[in-house]
């Protein structure tokens, strides 16, 4: 039996990575978005493995640790567009050890017979995805895994079909508009396209300076901008001459390099990172033992006292104007229903107050509700009547 039927948002090498992650965890997946590729944010990415503008840094570091190493073994696949590239990275001051030198394979320091005014050099091995290829790679592998795609539009997060346990939200820099979202902008990138015979890749990483020159199989891509809230999606003929010296800085023939076109495209850019789970719309999320489950996620052991023996106790209550009516009625002949089967609820009157208002809150409910609150002795080692075998504390349920 599968997990659920996962809806994602977005198709690019955000969405399209969940989604083949969510099918191989056994989900059934969909996927909506306005664009596939070659029309996506993601195509027009010179997509290289680097730490880059990303925090909390004690979350997006160990992403980043095992990113490095999924892309490692992708690059064995054949078709999927990522090779592991030697590559280095230029330093107008000293620098200390980054925190991902231990990540990267054949890392080591360099001072001698560095370009322009460059005073140090990280030399490393790491991974450039063709976009193109890698996402058409990747839908091939969504598709095979029985993934579902739609074109399609929204205006919304407030609303999906009752088919979706789960909806990802990929949208990228949309996410402005569609969450509220103001910590949201674009960084705006634009990038020269060449035809030209280099095959490492060299790097100047710091803001201010930005300076990439990315070999793949048909060019070599050269940036870069990193322009926090720049909307303009037209190419800048500045920002063209200032890519092509800071380029040729550090490989001089660049500048009689065949161009063979400039892209722009808008990062999304965010304070940090937003990787949360939100409830989102009128499916209510049942109580178990502390968490909230969706309908069709809560269970409980087939061993519990209540599943095997009906052993334990109930109360359904009802809720106006955000009080439970008759609440101190309906607790005491629960706790008075325990005490004639000598079980132990194992909370007090106040705690299972705070559970039940607990739920009301979670789940946005203040009127013409109905809560099934269900208390049972607990999980038994065997399916034996006696209370001996219960092995855990009280089972308690809230189901809205």
């Amino acid at each position: 039996m599968g997990k659920g039927h996962c809806l994602v948002i977005g198709a690019g090498v955000s969405g399209l990575s969940s989604g083949i992650r969510l099918l191989e965890n056994g989900w059934k997946v969909t996927i909506w978005s306005a664009e596939f590729s070659p029309n996506t944010t993601s195509d027009v990415a010179a997509a290289l493995w680097y730490p880059f503008l990303s925090a909390p840094v004690e979350r997006t570091d160990a992403w980043g640790s095992n990113t490095y190493n999924v892309l490692k073994e992708l690059a064995e696949l054949p078709d999927t567009g990522i090779t592991m590239t030697q590559t280095y990275e230029y330093f107008r001051e000293s620098q200390s050890d980054p925190i991902w030198k231990d990540w990267v394979d054949s890392f080591e320091r360099k001072t001698d017979g560095l370009p322009a005014d460059y005073v140090e050099c990280f030399s490393f091995i790491t991974s450039i995805i063709e976009m193109p290829v890698y996402l058409k790679w990747m839908l091939s592998r969504y598709t095979s895994l029985g993934g579902i795609t739609s074109r399609r539009t929204i205006d919304s997060f407030g609303s999906f079909p009752d088919e979706y346990t789960a909806v990802i939200n990929c949208t990228g820099l949309s996410s402005r508009a569609l969450l509220d979202d103001d910590e949201m902008y674009p960084i705006r990138g634009q990038i020269i396209r060449i035809k030209a015979g280099i095959r490492e890749m060299y790097l100047d990483q710091q803001t201010e300076s930005l300076t990439y020159i990315v070999p793949r199989s048909q060019d070599v891509v050269l940036g870069g901008v990193a322009q926090r809230g720049n909307w303009d999606l037209n190419t800048d003929l500045l920002d063209h001459e200032a890519i092509l010296k800071k380029c040729g800085a550090i490989i001089p023939e660049i500048k009689d390099a065949e161009i063979i076109e400039d892209l722009v495209g808008l990062r999304p850019g965010r304070t940090e990172v937003r990787l949360e789970k939100e409830h989102i719309q009128n499916r209510p999320l049942v109580y178990i033992n502390g968490k909230f489950y969706p309908r069709q996620d809560a269970s409980i052991s087939v061993f519990d006292s209540g599943f095997l023996l009906g052993d334990g106790v109930w109360e359904g209550i009802r809720m106006h104007n955000g009080k439970f009516l008759f609440l101190e009625q309906h607790l005491e002949r629960l706790f008075w229903g325990a005490s004639q089967i000598d079980m132990d609820i194992g909370k007090t009157m106040e705690e299972i107050i705070s559970i039940l208002y607990e739920t009301a809150k979670f789940n946005k409910m203040e009127s013409g509700v109905h809560v099934r609150l269900i208390i049972s002795r607990g999980v038994k080692s065997t399916p034996y009547q006696d209370p001996g075998f219960t092995i855990s504390e009280p089972t308690i349920v809230v189901i809205p």
